[in-house]
């Protein structure tokens, strides 16, 4: 056999390889989530990973985004009127220099909670000990937070209104969650002072949902986040590392989440770049094939 038949046959087989496992690598990594390979293994762990009960999804979510997070909520209330459950987590978000305290409020019986949006409800704190029922509204120490809805996961607990239900039989409600973003500036006491109140369709103070006019103080707030990742050490701690975010780090569940996927794109792949590869074979056989041989020199004999 020719060497350029070699040559043509050892390029077929290698462009195909080649081009075949980049893009099953870069399936498989997704870095710019160009195909959404992660965004729907993170829809596939919502749905089928994060929990029965809504406080297990929050925890799963909570994991999911955080470097490091408590396990076990810092506030976990019920409602003695079962209008509503809340739950607030102590978190570390990656690269983050302090704690962040998550809050959300779930399991709400829309039949009794009028609450048609996030911005009817509100959270009033102070960064200290202090008694809100006695600071105005333009006090510098009475901070305000705004809800926002938590589309990442369903309320699976919710009452939905009826109504509701006959609009949409589809219809889904969803949790409401905040932030306390600035505990830096929390008092030596270690003390946040909040209340959740809820607002009228005018945007004026109905009722506090929770806590009492004067507040509900949480206690033992952390700021550092190197603290925080710290007190993983003590004994008996709740605190553990999260994901960040990284749906990679999910190890043997992304794996297999995601190898079907990998497979039928490094099939089309090899099927395309292989045919393009015997096509471009053909070509270089049948030109070197087709292409006239040049004749050989003739010599001129020299005259004596």
């Amino acid at each position: 056999m020719k060497t350029s038949k070699i040559i043509g046959i050892v390029i077929c087989i290698l462009i195909p390889l080649v081009i075949t496992g980049f893009i099953a690598n870069y399936a498989y990594n997704d870095p710019d989530d160009i195909m959404g390979n992660k965004s729907k293994w993170e829809d596939y762990y919502l749905e089928k990973e994060y929990g029965n009960t809504m406080l297990e999804k929050l925890t799963s979510s909570i994991k999911l985004r955080s470097a490091y997070y408590n396990t076990v909520p810092v506030v976990n209330h019920i409602d003695e009127h079962g209008r509503f459950k809340l739950a607030i987590f102590s978190h570390v978000m990656p690269n983050a220099n302090t704690v962040l305290y998550t809050g959300f409020i779930y399991a709400i019986d829309f039949t009794e909670v009028d609450i048609n949006r996030a911005a009817e409800l509100k959270v009033i704190y102070a960064n200290e000990d202090l008694d809100l029922a006695t600071l105005e509204e333009d006090d510098e120490d009475r901070l305000t937070a705004s809800f926002s809805t938590f589309y990442e996961v369903a309320d699976s607990e919710a009452e939905i209104r009826p109504e509701d239900l006959e609009e949409d039989e589809n219809y889904e409600a969803y949790a409401y969650t905040f932030n306390f973003y600035n505990v830096s500036e929390v008092g030596d006491d270690n003390t946040i002072t909040f209340r959740i109140d809820l607002l009228d369709s005018s945007s004026e103070y109905k009722e506090t949902l929770f806590g009492t006019e004067s507040g509900f103080k949480l206690t033992n707030i952390i700021k550092n986040a190197k603290t925080f990742e710290n007190m993983m050490n003590n004994e008996g701690s709740t605190i553990t590392t999260g994901l960040s975010g990284d749906a990679l780090k999910f190890g043997k569940g992304y794996n297999a989440f995601i190898w079907p996927t990998v497979l039928w794109i490094s099939a089309v792949a090899l099927v395309i770049s292989g045919a393009l590869s015997y096509l471009f074979y053909l070509i270089w056989t049948t030109e070197e094939e087709t292409t006239p041989a040049l004749p050989k020199p003739t010599k001129i004999k020299k005259k004596k």
